[in-house]
C-alpha cells in the first residue's frame, strides 16, 4: 500500500514539473531599453552596436528574440524600473542601483576619462585635483561611486546635459573644461561627428578616472520573470564566450566588418 502510494505521489509531481518549470522554458521574447553610445549601442548602427550584438546574440543561443527601445539615458533606466519592459543595457553597478535592480554577468567592460583640449591642457590625479573645474557630463552617466558623491555634494561642478555630442561641443567652445566619457567612445565620436582639425584638436589625459569597469544588463527587482530573464540571459553568455564567438564579435567590430555591411550573425 505505501508502495502504491509512492508511486502515485510521484506520477503526480511529475505532471506538475512542466507547469512549475514552464515560465523559464517560455521565454521567448524580451524588450530592452537603450542610449545612444556609439560605437557599443546606438539605433543607427548595424546590430544596434557592438554590446547590443553581443546581448541579442547570448539571448538568441538560448532561443530567445530582442526588441531594443532607444531612449534618453535616464528614461532609459526609469522604463526599465517602473515599466513593462524586461530591463536595460547597459550598465554600471552602483549600490544606489542596487536598490531597484539586479544585475548580469558582465557584458562588456568601460575605461573612462577627461577628454581636453590640446591648447587647455591639465593634470590630476586625484579626485581634489578637479576642484574648480568646469566638467561635462552626460545624464544617468556614473563615473564611480566617489566622483559621483562629490559630484552631488557640490565639491566638483559637473554640467550634465543630454547627450556626448553636446558636451562636445561645449568642449570646442570652452564652455567646459573637461569631458569625462568611454575612451573608445569619446573618441569615435571625434571621428564620426567633428571636422578632422576639429578632433585633432581634443586629446584625453592618460590618468583614467574608471579602468576596466564591468558593464551589465539590468532588470527590475521584485519581478518573477526578472530572475528568469537573468538566468537564461546569463547562461547564453557562458556559452556565448565558451564558443570563442565573444572575442570573434568584438575583433569583427574592431575591423569595422559590420560598419562595411558584412553583418552576418
Amino acid at each position: 500500500m505505501v508502495s502504491v502510494v509512492r508511486i502515485m505521489l510521484v506520477l503526480f509531481v511529475s505532471t506538475l514539473l512542466p507547469w512549475w518549470s514552464g515560465p523559464v522554458y517560455a521565454l521567448e521574447r524580451v524588450r530592452l531599453t537603450s542610449g545612444e553610445w556609439p560605437p557599443y549601442m546606438s539605433a543607427r548602427l548595424p546590430h544596434y552596436g557592438l554590446v547590443s550584438h553581443i546581448v541579442t546574440r547570448a539571448f538568441a543561443l538560448e532561443g530567445v528574440t530582442v526588441d531594443y527601445g532607444f531612449f534618453p539615458w535616464m528614461r532609459s533606466m526609469e522604463l526599465a524600473r517602473t515599466t513593462s519592459w524586461d530591463g536595460a543595457v547597459v550598465w554600471l553597478r552602483t549600490s544606489e542601483r542596487e536598490k531597484d535592480f539586479l544585475f548580469s554577468d558582465t557584458v562588456s567592460f568601460t575605461r573612462q576619462a577627461f577628454f581636453h583640449r590640446k591648447d587647455k591642457p591639465f593634470d590630476w590625479k586625484v579626485l581634489d585635483d578637479l576642484r574648480g573645474l568646469k566638467i561635462g557630463s552626460t545624464l544617468g552617466c556614473s563615473h564611480g561611486e566617489d566622483f559621483d558623491r562629490m559630484s552631488e555634494n557640490g565639491e566638483l561642478s559637473v554640467d550634465y546635459v543630454a547627450t556626448d555630442r553636446m558636451n562636445l561641443k561645449k568642449l570646442l567652445s570652452g564652455r567646459i573644461d573637461v569631458f569625462v566619457a568611454n575612451v573608445e567612445i569619446g573618441y569615435y565620436l571625434l571621428r564620426s561627428c567633428l571636422g578632422e582639425e576639429a578632433a585633432g584638436s581634443i586629446a584625453h589625459h592618460p590618468c583614467l578616472l574608471l579602468k576596466n569597469k564591468p558593464l551589465h544588463l539590468i532588470v527590475p527587482q521584485g519581478r518573477p520573470r526578472s530572475e528568469i530573464v537573468l538566468e537564461v540571459f546569463n547562461r547564453g553568455l557562458k556559452a556565448l564566450r565558451e564558443s570563442g564567438e565573444y572575442d570573434l564579435l568584438i575583433k569583427r567590430w574592431r575591423d569595422g566588418d559590420f560598419l562595411r555591411g558584412k553583418t552576418d550573425n
